[in-house]
């Protein structure tokens, strides 16, 4: 619903402050609140068995509160803090290239006199592909342009419901800073697929001439159930950066290695055992790795 009915003020003028692809600037009212897209997207994606009834009391709500938070108030050619709304695209594709250096690792195979090194790998280029829920792009009063990755999130959706949840407290809170240690999580969890998209806009505005070139602004998450959206603090955002290298790196070379050493992968403790459940090392009927049991963490401290 919030990929086609999300409204488009369009440029303050004939055209906007940098140049933008004409769907992205094209003028479109909101259609947050139409009930009848609402019944047109439940008709072609709702599976079936749901409670039609409770998920439009909880989708509807959402739309609500979204059209009257900031987004849908920039949405709207509000100018909020000097901002003004001039342009955006929805579920927006992208796919780079990410280039990782590390510590050389070989590539050998098995001889009769022994194993032989055919290679060492010191670099590598890692292709991805996503998409961004919502890019947005603004014009300043101080006269720069900038674009803002969004990502939507409907976690606590049920808490609608029977008005409960954590994420709800936040509730009527008008600042972008996370406002409790809910958001905060929420912020943290979802911290390197905001900076990956952080980065696709980046190398997409890298093509552009200078002095055409839009700013990126920090990443933010757009909390669903009470329509605020949250911009990543600087310091998280800036360690997810370079985690994110990181990752790649130690992907990299997990990948281009003939063999590594166990001991270069420290098993987490159970206190991070969430982390365990989302890796592929960690799953199936057989995994060979997993979180720490207890008396293994004791024999090891």
């Amino acid at each position: 619903v919030l990929e086609v009915g999300i409204g488009n003020p369009g440029p303050d003028g004939e055209q906007p402050s940098m140049a933008l692809p004409e769907i992205w600037s094209n003028p479109v009212e909101s259609r947050l609140s139409d009930s009848n897209l609402l019944a047109e997207v439940f008709a072609e994606l709702m599976p079936r068995g749901v409670d039609e009834e409770k998920t439009e009391q909880v989708v509807s709500t959402m739309l609500q509160r979204i059209e009257e938070g900031l987004v849908g108030r920039l949405t709207r050619a509000e100018v909020i803090d000097g901002e003004r709304v001039e342009g955006l695209r929805t579920e927006y594709p992208f796919t780079i290239s990410n280039p990782v250096s590390f510590e050389t690792v070989p590539r050998t195979r098995w001889t009769p006199d022994g194993i032989e090194q055919l290679a060492g790998i010191e670099r590598a280029s890692i292709d991805m592909d996503g998409s961004i829920d919502l890019a947005l792009c603004s014009s300043h009063e101080d006269g720069t342009s900038s674009i803002r990755p969004i990502d939507l999130k409907t976690e606590q959706a049920a808490s609608i419901l029977d008005d409960s949840g954590s994420l709800l407290d936040a509730l009527g809170n008008h600042a972008t800073e996370p406002a409790n240690d809910a958001e905060i999580e929420m912020l943290r969890h979802h911290r390197l697929q905001l900076a990956l998209y952080h980065r696709a806009l980046e190398m997409m505005e890298a093509t552009r001439p200078e002095g055409q070139r839009r700013r990126v602004e920090r990443p933010a998450i757009l909390v669903g159930v009470t329509g605020r959206l949250v911009i990543y603090p600087v310091e998280m955002f800036e360690q997810a950066q370079a985690q994110i290298d990181d990752i790649l790196a130690t992907a990299a070379r997990m990948e281009l290695a003939t063999e590594l050493p166990l001991a270069d992968f420290q098993r987490l403790p159970q206190s991070k055992a969430h982390v365990c459940a989302m890796c592929p090392f960690s799953m199936g009927d057989l995994p060979i790795c997993g979180p720490l049991s207890e008396t293994e963490a004791s024999i090891e401290t």
